[in-house]
């Protein structure tokens, strides 16, 4: 039997690294990237954010001339994606976040699943890891973990449903399909599955490949777990503004028919963003000590419903503003060289 041919036609792949404010962390994500020989190039897009980031990715680019620094106006993580994939030059788009850092092999592996099959997404693996910062509350950490796995198994007992649930951070398609689906601007969490909604819409098809692994350094503090909870609540909001005729209307969690006293009054605190903010800023309070004393159902039950308050605060938030504010607009022009 004759030894099998290696393939060398592998289609070329531009990573994208969509980055705010986090110049002390993507660094390691950029270098992971680099070890891979299928990475063609590594586009580092700013998200305006001026601590250091662009000077860094320049010094990276001397290092290796495959990182290209992108400088952005401010415009959301979209904004900077697509901000990247007008200049990629890669047959195939990799989105990696900024907290993610490649397995060995990561490109190559998702280059083969494109090498024969078209308008595919493919999704790796990428499970969140023990956080290092002190301000990092490891609970949130589990929780984000646990969400995670849960989706993908119900992905791998229901293949079809990629597109549906898809998780974004470690994501590859076709750059000519990804022009043609575009992103939200403006956007705020849920992306990936808007992402995900759209590719379905335009012919796409979804896989889900556990080998295709990177490490996620979720490190989630007090502060970032509010304002992430605010965003989700928005994101979701829009997704079924933007996607009605799939999802039907936006419901409240705690908008139903429940008689219980406890679920009405809470769906009127959600409708009133400034008390149900306070109120979610207490119990997190309650799950910070809770954290600090070890006393784990407390920490459980105090984040849970910090978060479910404050993701109905986003919705409430964004279900006000005006039509124009909302829809789906033309990203702002990008800055092509910046000097400071």
């Amino acid at each position: 039997m004759g030894v099998p041919e290696l393939v060398t036609d592998l289609p070329t792949v531009s990573v994208v690294i969509p980055t705010y404010q986090r110049a002390q962390q993507f660094e390691a994500s950029v270098r992971a990237v680099l070890a891979d020989d299928a990475t063609t190039e590594c586009i580092v897009s700013i998200d305006g954010s001026r601590d250091g980031s662009y000077e860094l990715a320049l010094r990276l680019s001397e290092e290796d001339g495959r990182v290209i620094p992108l400088f952005n106006e401010h415009s959301g993580k979209n904004g900077a994606i697509l901000a990247a994939l007008a200049v990629a030059k890669g047959d195939v788009v990799l989105l990696l976040d900024d907290d993610i850092v490649a397995g060995p092999g990561l490109m190559t592996g998702h280059a083969r699943h494109h090498l024969t099959d078209e308008h595919l997404v493919v999704m790796g693996y990428t499970p969140s890891v023990q956080p290092k910062k002190k301000e990092s509350i490891v609970f949130l950490t589990k929780l984000w973990a646990r969400e995670y796995e849960a989706c993908c198994v119900e992905i791998e007992a229901k293949p079809d449903s990629v597109l549906d649930f898809l998780w974004g951070g470690n994501v590859s398609i076709r750059r000519e399909d990804w022009l043609k689906v575009g992103l939200r601007i403006p956007n705020f969490a849920h992306e990936d599955t808007d992402l995900g909604l759209r590719c379905r819409w335009a012919g796409c098809v979804g896989t889900f490949d556990r080998n295709l692994y990177a490490e996620h350094h979720h490190e989630p503090s007090p502060r970032s777990f509010l304002r992430g909870s605010r965003s989700f609540g928005a994101g979701r909001w829009l997704l079924h503004y933007d996607h009605a005729h799939l999802l039907g209307p936006y419901r409240s969690a705690w908008d139903s028919d429940n008689r219980w006293a406890p679920s009405r009054v809470l769906f009127h605190l959600g409708r009133r963003p400034r008390l149900a903010h306070g109120l979610a800023v207490v119990s997190l309070l309650v799950g910070w000590s809770a954290t600090k004393l070890k006393v784990e159902p407390i920490e459980s039950l105090a984040y849970r419903f910090a978060r479910i308050l404050e993701i109905e605060v986003g919705a409430t938030l964004v279900s006000r503003m005006d039509e124009s504010e909302i829809a789906d607009q033309p990203p702002p022009g990008q800055i092509a060289d910046m000097d400071t």
